[in-house]
C-alpha cells in the first residue's frame, strides 16, 4: 500500500495524541485547583484579618478611658494577645502558615473611631510615642486637676523621664492629645533673647538658633514625632 494515500491516523499517532490530551487537561486542572486554594487561602486570610479587627473593636470598648488620650492608636497583634483577645493560633497566616505581624490602627474621625488593619507592623515610633503615653497613664505622679482637664505630672520628683534624640527629656503632660517634654538639661545657657535690642520673636536669636541650628541636630527618627516643626512664643 501506498503509504501517501494512508487515510486517518494508526495506533502510534492515537496514543501520541491521547498522551498530549492527557497532559494539556492535567496541566489546566492543576492551575484551576491551585488557582481555587490559593482563593481559599486568601478568603481565610481576609476572615482573619476581619476577625483581629473585630477583637480590636472589642479592646476599643473595654479600653475606651485608655483610648480617649488618642487621637490616633496602633494596636498590635501581640498586644491583643497579651490582653488575652486572640491566641497564637489566630494571628497564623493561612497563606503560608508564618505568623502575622500586622497593626491595627485606631483613628479617631468625626468623634468616631475607625479601626483598619493594615499589612505593615507597628512602626517603631508609633510604638515609642505610644509607650509614652502608657507611661503617663500607669503613673502615681499625675494629676487631672487641670482646669482644661489636660494630664500633668505632680510631685516632686516624679518618674517622668524618656529618652528623645538621645538626650534625656522629661514628660510635662498630655495637653490636646499631644504629649509635651522638656529636656532634662539646658541647651545653651549664653543664648540670648535678642542681640538686635528688638523685642519681636520672629526676629530674635533664641528663635533662629532653635529653629535652625538645634532643630537641624535632631535625629530624624526624633523628628517624626514631633507635631510642628517649630518654636514659638
Amino acid at each position: 500500500m501506498n503509504k501517501k494515500n494512508k487515510k486517518g491516523f494508526d495506533l502510534t499517532e492515537i496514543v501520541g495524541i491521547i498522551v498530549i490530551f492527557g497532559a494539556i487537561i492535567l496541566f489546566l486542572f492543576w492551575n484551576v485547583n491551585k488557582t481555587n486554594q490559593e482563593r481559599k487561602k486568601e478568603e481565610k486570610y481576609e476572615s482573619k484579618r476581619d476577625y483581629l479587627t473585630e477583637q480590636a473593636i472589642t479592646w476599643g470598648k473595654d479600653n475606651a478611658e485608655e483610648l480617649a488620650y488618642y487621637n490616633t492608636y496602633y494596636l498590635s497583634l501581640n498586644e491583643l494577645k497579651e490582653n488575652g483577645y486572640i491566641k497564637e493560633d489566630d494571628i497564623a497566616d493561612p497563606r503560608d502558615n508564618s505568623t502575622m505581624t500586622g497593626c491595627i490602627t485606631i483613628r479617631l474621625n468625626n468623634e468616631k473611631y475607625e479601626y483598619t488593619y493594615v499589612e505593615e507592623s507597628c512602626h517603631e515610633n508609633q510604638m515609642i510615642t505610644t509607650s509614652i503615653l502608657e507611661k503617663v497613664n500607669l503613673s502615681n505622679h499625675i494629676s487631672k486637676l487641670d482646669p482644661d482637664e489636660n494630664i500633668r505630672y505632680v510631685g516632686k520628683n516624679p518618674d517622668n523621664y524618656v529618652n528623645f534624640n538621645n538626650e534625656l527629656w522629661r514628660i510635662v503632660g498630655i495637653f490636646n492629645g499631644k504629649v509635651k517634654i522638656v529636656r532634662d538639661d539646658y541647651y545653651n545657657e549664653k543664648i540670648p533673647w535678642n542681640d538686635t535690642n528688638i523685642n519681636d520673636w520672629k526676629e530674635s536669636s533664641l528663635n533662629k538658633e532653635l529653629n535652625e541650628n538645634f532643630y537641624s541636630q535632631i535625629d530624624s527618627t526624633s523628628k517624626s514625632y514631633i507635631s510642628e516643626n517649630s518654636w514659638n512664643l
